[in-house]
């Protein structure tokens, strides 16, 4: 992507499936904050993953700087996007640190650090979103937390795989070790990294539970969206169980046909007076 891209809305038409199944019920000039938010992250990665690493890290400390000294159009007008929407540059800072990490492929060495890497990673960029949306109550904000946490443990436990395959493993270590796990390899996963992978989930799953509970703080156009989304990883989880948590022998990933029906339930599940209700309580 061009840093000097000349239309933000067009962002949403090229980049990011998972963006775009987000803010497809958006009007179209509803959204220009919020791809504007998506603009910066997408970006973020594309430096991230490329081939010169030390390249990748230099454009990234480059993109960092910028943050405070904007020389380019579209950093400036990240900024004011910011700015309107009374957000500092924290959560924009924690993406690009979470992109370095990737470059070096450093490992967590346990629990705590995984959760960290996942909130700048992902969970920075939800609340982010969240904000663009008009979600600036903190408890919506906490909510936008929970949902990133929830995406990128999902993420990382479907992809395991292909991470494994680009030299990067991101279960911790310790966990891994007291689960007599060793070498990770392509083929059949290690009944070890089995309850890993089941207890990551377990724990996105309450994560999920509480970010529902912020679809009431979205305008009702947003809220489907989100819900959809929300329901999309759910469902990705729910396949690797159904795979009897078997993630070393493929890229798990749902179909189209399995999107489908995610999307169809969801917009039955809309249209249930009991997710509007609780509307009237928030101040």
């Amino acid at each position: 992507m061009n840093y000097l891209e000349p239309d933000p809305i067009e962002i949403k038409k090229n980049y990011g499936a998972v963006f775009h199944r987000t803010v497809q019920f958006l009007k179209e000039h509803d959204d220009q904050d919020l791809n504007m938010v998506y603009a910066f992250y997408s970006y973020t990665k594309k430096l991230a993953s490329q081939k010169d690493k030390k390249q990748a890290l230099k454009d990234l400390k480059t993109l960092e700087a910028e943050l405070e000294n904007p020389s380019n159009t579209f950093m400036v007008r990240f900024l004011e996007t910011l700015k309107r929407l009374e957000m500092g540059t924290s959560c924009a800072k924690e993406i690009i640190e979470a992109s370095k990490y990737e470059i070096q492929k450093k490992r967590p060495l346990n629990h705590n650090q995984l959760m960290v890497y996942c909130y700048k990673n992902n969970a920075a960029f939800i609340m982010m979103l969240a904000t663009s949306l008009g979600a600036k109550d903190p408890r919506a904000l906490a909510c936008a937390m929970d949902l990133g946490l929830s995406i990128n443990l999902t993420t990382i436990c479907s992809r395991a795989l292909k991470d494994l395959n680009e030299g990067r493993v991101l279960f911790p270590e310790d966990e891994l070790v007291r689960n007599g796990v060793k070498d990770l390899k392509p083929g059949q996963t290690p009944n070890g990294l089995k309850r890993i992978v089941k207890k990551y989930l377990a724990l996105a799953d309450t994560y999920y539970a509480h970010a529902y509970e912020g679809l009431r703080f979205l305008q009702p156009r947003a809220r489907i969206g989100v819900l959809v989304t929300m329901n999309q990883y759910r469902e990705l989880a729910r396949k690797i169980e159904r795979k009897n948590y078997e993630v070393l022998d493929s890229h798990i990933r749902l179909t189209s046909m399995e999107k489908t029906k995610v999307t169809l339930k969801s917009l039955i599940e809309f249209m249930r007076p009991s997710l509007h209700l609780k509307e009237a309580f928030v101040e």
